[in-house]
Formats: structure tokens, sequence, C-alpha cells
């Protein structure tokens, strides 16, 4: 498919999806369901909880003394410092400024992608500017951003940071792009996991720059909150009990998109089944971390292949930061759009592929929330789950096969025929 058909064809499935789920669910709610079958989203008695949660913890700019329901500061210090501007300035209207503000670099990133299909596809002025139009469609019809609008996150504008970083890099502007990469991974540490496409590249430089901004970055967060990193690492170690007690409630079942959700949810079953009580999220959790960072680092080390193209590299580099965490929610779905936009951009390909790559990314940005299993679990996060794992699993196998295929054919060059 040519760029220009992928997106109108993404978009259209897209925003029928959004079509489809808000009727279905207005539908829900008119026959007298509330949460959660009048809503794909979270609960709406919940708005906004994260950022209010924020400004609890942000309050005296003193995040690490602070608590908010129970629960410590468990971002890294630079998070809070991204958003004590917003939580201390603009009183009652900071979360209208924060939401305004990650948008807009979200929006720019739209543009570009729109942009870039336009300029591939070789379209003329009038058709440009329906490429943009589409990609802002896409965006505002998406599961992922209107989430992470939902609940306002700071991931809202950390992938901001991640989609500037990208816009310059796709400018070629690779040491502008090293630097916002390296702010994101100050605010979570896990996009760092992006700077991997300057090793691609061998632009070692740009790598070293991106580590090297993130600790910056930190280093000025410290001392804004006067805090020694011996005290925030203190504050996490305290908050760990309080956060495995979470792990134990249905919260990442609900929302998540990571292996662990499902081994919470075969506990659960056999609990409310067969009532046998399984009492040891603790230990799972530190058995899963172990086994998670290893596969994690397995499929990191795949990316490396020659044989993988950009934004195929990038589809796992996203699988491992949502399949492997013990927590996941919906709004890090935002990051499927970077290897997204790298795909709508590249020239035709073969058509069943391109259609693999449409259906994948047309059902991950979508919304499935449309039967509840128990509680206020949906089906939603597992067809999440098993679609992004099925993806791994055919980019790993055909990767494989394109490395034995390479060997083969290097054997046969070299070994005398007879």
């Amino acid at each position: 498919m040519s760029p220009f058909k992928k997106l109108a064809s993404l978009t259209s499935l897209i925003v029928a999806a959004f079509v489809i789920a808000v009727m279905y669910h207005a539908y829900m709610g008119y026959l007298g369901l509330g949460y959660p079958f009048n809503t794909y989203l979270f609960d709406p008695a919940d708005r906004w909880y994260d950022f209010f949660g924020t400004v609890e913890f942000n309050m005296y700019w003193d995040p690490f003394h602070n608590t908010f329901r129970g629960f410590r500061a468990n971002y890294p210090p630079f998070s809070y410092a991204v958003l004590a501007p917003f939580t201390n300035f603009f009183n009652d209207y900071g979360v209208y400024v924060y939401a305004g503000t990650a948008s807009a670099l979200i929006f720019v990133f739209f543009m570009v992608v729109g942009r870039e299909v336009a300029k591939v596809s070789y379209a003329n002025k009038r058709n440009s500017i329906l490429c943009v139009l589409m990609a802002m469609a896409l965006c505002l019809a998406s599961y992922p951003f209107q989430f992470a609008l939902d609940r306002m996150n700071a991931e809202l504008i950390l992938f901001g940071f991640i989609a500037v970083g990208f816009i310059f890099y796709v400018h070629q502007r690779y040491k502008v792009a090293a630097i916002w990469i390296g702010l994101a991974a100050a605010m979570k540490i896990y996009p760092g996991a992006f700077a991997l496409v300057f090793l691609y590249k061998r632009q070692y430089r740009e790598f070293a720059i991106s580590i090297l901004s993130t600790l910056v970055a930190t280093a000025v967060a410290l001392v804004i909150f006067q805090v020694t990193p011996f005290e925030v690492l203190d504050v996490y170690r305290s908050a760990a009990p309080s956060y495995a007690k979470m792990m134990a409630e249905f919260m990442p079942l609900a929302y998540g998109n990571t292996f662990f959700a499902v081994i919470r949810a075969i506990q659960f079953e056999m609990d409310f089944r067969w009532a046998v009580q399984i009492p040891v999220v603790e230990q799972t959790m530190k058995l899963y971390s172990l086994i998670s960072a290893i596969v994690g680092v397995g499929v990191l080390g795949i990316t490396f292949m020659p044989s993988l193209k950009l934004f195929e590299r990038l589809i796992l580099i996203v699988a491992v930061i949502l399949l492997v965490p013990i927590v996941s929610f919906d709004y890090k779905l935002l990051h499927l759009f970077v290897p997204m936009a790298f795909w709508l951009s590249e020239g035709p390909a073969k058509m069943g592929r391109d259609l693999i790559y449409l259906a994948f990314f047309a059902i991950m940005l979508s919304p499935m929330a449309y039967k509840v299993m128990y509680a206020n679990v949906t089906i939603g996060p597992f067809v999440h789950i098993f679609t992004l794992s099925g993806m791994v699993i055919y980019l790993c196998v055909r990767t494989f096969y394109a490395a034995l295929k390479s060997e083969r054919s290097r054997l046969d060059s070299v070994l005398p025929h007879t």
C-alpha cells in the first residue's frame, strides 16, 4: 500500500472503532448500567486522578515528603520538576494548561506525520492538507490519547518529549533528538530504550548525549527539590509495601498491558472459581521481574538484527516497554505512535505484510472494552496483550528465518559445489 492509502485506511478504521465504541457504551448507559459498562475509559468519578495526585505530591515543592491517599512519590525527581509549574503556578487551571501543553506537542508530531506521508506520496497541496487532517483525526479518535487525557498522567507530556525528539530525528537533527529522548528518560527511565535508535546507526555520540541529558535533568531536579539521591531511594523503598498491595487489587487487570496482568487474572480465576487462595503477590512480583527482565533484554537484542526495518525495531522496543513491567497502564500505548509514524511514511511494501501492520495498529489504538469479565476487568487489556505478543513472535520468527536464509546463502557461496 502507498503511504497515503495506509494513513487513510488506518484513520478510517480507528475513527470507525471510536464511533462504534461511543455508541455501544452510550447504549449501555441508556440501559442504566454504570461503570465500567458505560465507558471504555477510566471510572468517571476518578477523572484526572493522576494529575491531582501530583498536585498533592508537589505541594510546597516537596514531592518526596508528601503523600497522596496513603501513597508516597514513585516517579523520578525530574517528573515532578516538569509537572511542578502546572501544579503550583496555575491554581485551578493547572490541569487545563497541562493538557493543552502536552496535547500541543503531540499535535505537532501528528502534523509532521501527515506532512511526511504527503511528501513520500508526492501529494499535491490539497492532498497534503488532507494528510495532515487525517493524521489529526487519527490522534483525536485513538484510544491511547483519550485515555491519557482522561488520567492526566505524566505520561502525556513524557510522550510529548519523545514526539518532539523523533521530529528532530526525522529531520536528521540527531543531537537535539538525543536530548529530548534523554529528558523523557529522566521522567520515567524506560523511554531511554528509544535511544537505541542511535546505536542502530552507530551514532555513539548521540547515544551518550541522551544518557548525559538524563543525568543532568535528574541532577537539576534534585537541586530544585533539595534532596539527595539516597533520600529519593529511601522514599521508593518505603513506598514498596503499599505498591505491592495495589498489585493485589484489580487495577493491573483492568487497564494493564503487561504479562503480569495475565498472571494475576489466572490467580483471580483460580481464587474465584475454585476457592484456591494464592497469597503470593510479592513473591510472584519478584520472580516475574527477573524472568521478564531477561526476556526483555533478549527482545531488545533482536532489534539489532539487520533484516528489521526501523519501525519494526521500534515496535519491539515499545513491546518491551509495555509487556515487561509489572504495571503498564493504557496511556503507555501512546508510544505505539512512534513506530506507527515510521510505518506510515515508509514506501510501498508487500500488500500482505502491510495488512498485518494495519490490523495490528488498528487493534492496538482502538478501544476494546466490550465485554466485562468480572468486577471492572474487561477484555480490552487482554486483546492488547495478545495482539502485541503475537506481533513480537511474528517479528522474531521472521528475523530468525531471514538470518538462517542469509547464513545459508553465505555458506553456499564459500563452500565448493559438488
